[in-house]
């Protein structure tokens, strides 16, 4: 690949677009004369791939900036409710809420020109992940005797990379940066409602937020530049927008 500059992007849901991934929604209610018993299962999953790369096959000499770019805003939102009535009523809701999957953007391929002179005025690589999970369990129940049971389990655990693969061979005028990015956030609410002479509750809410980030550069790569060589990998909380 030959001219000025070169840009390789993969992109999911990005700025603007609402990051929009997998719902998920339970409602159950049932009410008997001795017996009430209800109960609810709500499981959301968004676990996308989302890779931009150079295969290593490809030699780009350019005269301007090579980038490589992917990035994803997803998100997993679970809510279940159940309700239990009768003389021994029984209320239980279950909701889970996974947002995972993968952010890779590497250069594979070699960025030189002829006789081995620079390829590029720059490189860059750069993966971004905004992964959102939450989850949400409510049950009441009534009667004579009320038993209510919620748990709600929420996980954002994205795997970003960013990395010039060992395979490369690459020589800029400027700088080089490779850059990876996880803003994971992970959510769960329980509550529980009963109401009888005898009443028995219980709730158990579960979050974790558990990215993997990393940024390296593969140990038989050839890389010289003219400018600084960046690395960075970073874990970080969430703000306004998504990946740009």
């Amino acid at each position: 690949i030959s001219g000025g500059g070169a840009t390789f992007r993969a992109q999911m849901n990005p700025t603007g677009q609402g990051g929009l991934g997998a719902a998920a929604s339970m409602r159950v209610g049932a009410i008997g004369l001795l017996a009430g018993i209800s109960g609810g299962l709500a499981t959301a999953t968004s676990s996308p791939t989302v890779e931009a790369y150079v295969h290593s096959s490809t030699t780009i000499a350019g005269t301007g900036a090579v980038q490589v770019i992917a990035g994803a805003a997803n998100s997993a939102v679970s809510d279940s409710r159940g309700t239990g009535g009768g003389l021994v009523g029984v209320g239980a809701a279950v909701s889970i809420a996974t947002a995972g999957g993968s952010v890779l953007a590497h250069l594979d391929g070699d960025v030189i020109g002829t006789g081995g002179s620079a390829g590029a005025a720059s490189i860059s690589v750069d993966a971004q992940s905004v992964s959102t999970s939450r989850a949400t369990a409510q049950a009441v129940s009534g009667g004579l005797v009320a038993l209510t049971g919620n748990n709600s389990t929420s996980t954002s655990s994205p795997t970003v990379r960013a990395y010039i693969a060992g395979t490369s061979t690459s020589r800029t005028t400027g700088n080089i940066s490779i850059s990876a990015l996880a803003k994971p956030e992970a959510d769960a609410e329980t509550r529980g409602v009963f109401g009888g002479l005898i009443g028995v509750g219980g709730s158990n809410s579960t979050a974790a937020a558990s990215p993997t980030v990393e940024a390296y550069i593969g140990g038989n790569a050839s890389i010289h530049s003219g400018g600084n060589i960046a690395l960075s990998a970073t874990s970080d909380v969430q703000t306004a927008g998504g990946p740009t």
